[in-house]
């Protein structure tokens, strides 16, 4: 399975206010729309974990993520903790779900984060891979 299809067939869940919520790629996300609208209209969901095609350890992977959650907040956005999970168990990463960030924002994270993809989505439309 090539790493499209494998983020493709991750579940992507966020506690909000200690429910967890599963993102899924293609799907429309109406519990998040519901708790941003009508102020805010986009999110994205990231991690700063394993850049690959690197695997840190899980003390660098926890310091890289803490600091994308600080640059997050610097830029204004609300952050939810989270993580993405494959459907089949076999991987899982701490990330976090950045509600207000839009699309070249949210690249330009994931790409100072060394990832391969990321995961946006806008209210009332589906969620989308968008691969860096």
């Amino acid at each position: 399975m090539n790493y499209t299809e494998a983020f493709k067939n991750t579940d992507y869940i966020v506690n909000i206010n200690d429910k967890l919520i599963t993102i899924n790629i293609g799907k429309t996300q109406t519990e998040i729309d519901n708790l941003i609208k009508p102020v805010i209209k986009q999110w994205a969901f990231i991690t700063a974990y394993n850049p690959l095609p690197k695997i840190l350890s899980d003390n660098e992977n926890k310091t890289r993520n803490k600091q994308l959650r600080q640059d997050a907040e610097n830029l204004g956005f609300q952050v939810y903790t989270g993580y993405g999970i494959a459907k089949d168990k076999s991987w899982k990463e701490d990330s976090f779900l950045i509600v207000g960030i839009n699309k070249k924002e949210a690249k330009q994270l994931g790409v100072k984060y060394g990832q391969l993809a990321i995961v946006v989505g806008n209210i009332n439309d589906k969620s989308e891979l968008i691969e860096l």
